[in-house]
């Protein structure tokens, strides 16, 4: 045994947000099963996105002093509405080329900077067991910010995730049969799409609400929209096996909600179960934790103490046999340092006699810089983005932020628009023209404006 070993985690405290709405749950493990307490809901007064963090951080505190909970190990939920996801195809490759392939990936999917998002994965096979990974991103700054609330109101965290990328379906992680899954709220609905324990699709819909009603209602042809936008851009072996969903409803909402939803989903060929009562994403994702010691989706930096540190080089076996070879290494690096000098004498020997030359040539090389040519001189890519423009209306209501000419013509365009038909409008003219193949909508976020991120491949002459 291993005394430099942490011990496994046996009790937990759940904290999930969700705008200014915090919920706070406590679970532990009881032999093999883990046993979660009662949900304790408020809504905060301040905003932990904008309001000062020690106040924040305070007005936490006095919340689980209320509630008399001691328990300072702690797993938040992030809003899912902060987070971005797309699922991409994972080639057979080592663990270190597999690291260095995600991030490149999710170089090109998010319309953000890697070094601004904190970044998580995880890998699925679909019924054709072919491999993908899901990409999920948050902004970097409001994981270190919930960090520091958390550290401020004298709490430990040890895990940031997603509340709804928990085991919520009764999906086996041996079946790879794809589930599309609606989580209802009363202010907004998670729908995913689950395939072999990862995700095909992860978004969190806020607008379908009709928030300004007393009693929570729908906006049932909204969503199916949004539902058909999710669909889209899946694999076709998902797709074609996507027939069974799951609708989670909360007890505070109507049973109509369900219903019509279920009548929608029907007509869009999905056999659909429903699951109601006191169930949470919070709690499961706990329960998750504790079973498995870790999230599916983990955005908090990993972290090592001085002590843990310290242990591992003690454990190390190099440690056992440097001690004995102390002797041995101060003479080696004596010879090393001889044939450094030596070697470098030789070196500065051999600049002195070229030195001239590279000077002449740096000068030439400066002055070819100078006066080369700064615009490119290929006319395709005028051409990609004459078409790209004419696609887009005069009026202003939709707009490009980045646009980018990658190999084999394939070409990535992210921007905002004022609603999703502006979008979808331009996504039709971008069909019909020529020149123009395999126009693919990667991802749609927000509302008013909506952000967006599609791909296309130019192909001159080509057919659509």
């Amino acid at each position: 045994m291993n005394p430099f070993k942490p011990k496994p985690i046996q009790s937990l405290l759940g904290l999930s947000l969700h705008g200014r709405q915090l919920t706070a749950v406590v679970a532990h493990v009881e032999g093999t099963n883990v046993k979660t307490g009662n949900l304790v809901t408020t809504l905060l007064s301040l905003d932990p996105l904008t309001n000062d963090v020690e106040l924040v951080a305070q007005e936490i505190r006095t919340f689980l002093d209320q509630h008399e909970i001691r328990e300072t190990r702690c797993l938040l939920c992030l809003p899912s509405n902060l987070a971005l996801a797309t699922s991409i195809d994972l080639p057979e490759l080592s663990d270190d080329d597999r690291q260095s392939y995600l991030d490149l990936q999710a170089e090109s999917e998010f319309p953000f900077g890697v070094d601004d998002l904190s970044i998580a994965s995880v890998p699925y096979q679909s019924p054709t067991a072919s491999q993908h990974a899901t990409l999920a991103a948050t902004p970097k700054n409001h994981v270190a910010r919930f960090e520091s609330i958390l550290l401020k109101a004298r709490l430990r965290p040890l895990s940031v995730t997603l509340g709804m990328a928990s085991e919520r379906g009764e999906q086996s992680q041996s079946d790879s049969t794809p589930q599309l899954v609606l989580d209802l709220y009363p202010d907004h609905v998670d729908l995913s799409v689950r395939c072999d324990g990862g995700f095909a699709a992860l978004r969190s819909l806020d607008e379908v609400f009709e928030s300004e009603k007393e009693i929570p209602s729908l906006d049932n042809e909204l969503l199916r929209r949004e539902i058909k936008i999710t669909l889209g851009p899946l694999t076709g072996s998902i797709r074609k096996q996507l027939t069974n969903a799951i609708i989670c409803v909360q007890d505070a909402l109507p049973q109509t909600l369900s219903d019509a939803l279920e009548k929608d989903l029907a007509g869009l060929g999905f056999q659909t179960k429903v699951v109601t009562g006191k169930h949470s994403a919070l709690t499961k994702t706990v329960e998750a934790f504790l079973k498995h010691q870790a999230s599916a989706l983990e955005f908090l930096p990993p972290k090592q103490s001085q002590f843990q540190a310290f242990a591992d080089k003690v454990s190390s076996r190099g440690n056992a046999w440097a001690g004995g070879s102390v002797g041995t290494i101060v003479v080696l690096t004596a010879i090393v340092f001889y044939i450094q000098g030596y070697r470098l004498s030789s070196l500065e020997a051999e600049w002195d006699g070229m030195a001239d030359k590279v000077t002449e040539l740096e000068t030439l090389q400066n002055k070819i810089r100078q006066f080369r040519p700064w615009y490119s001189r290929s006319a395709q890519s005028l051409q990609i983005a004459k078409k790209l423009s004419e696609a887009f209306p005069r009026e202003g209501s939709i707009w490009v932020k980045s646009f980018e000419i990658k190999e084999n013509n394939k070409i990535f365009c992210s921007g905002s628009a004022n609603n999703n038909q502006a979008l979808l409008d331009v996504m039709d003219q971008l069909r019909a023209m020529e020149d123009i193949n395999d126009v693919t909508l990667q991802q749609v976020r927000g509302e008013s404006p909506v952000q967006f991120a599609f791909n296309f491949e130019w192909k001159p002459g080509g057919n659509q």
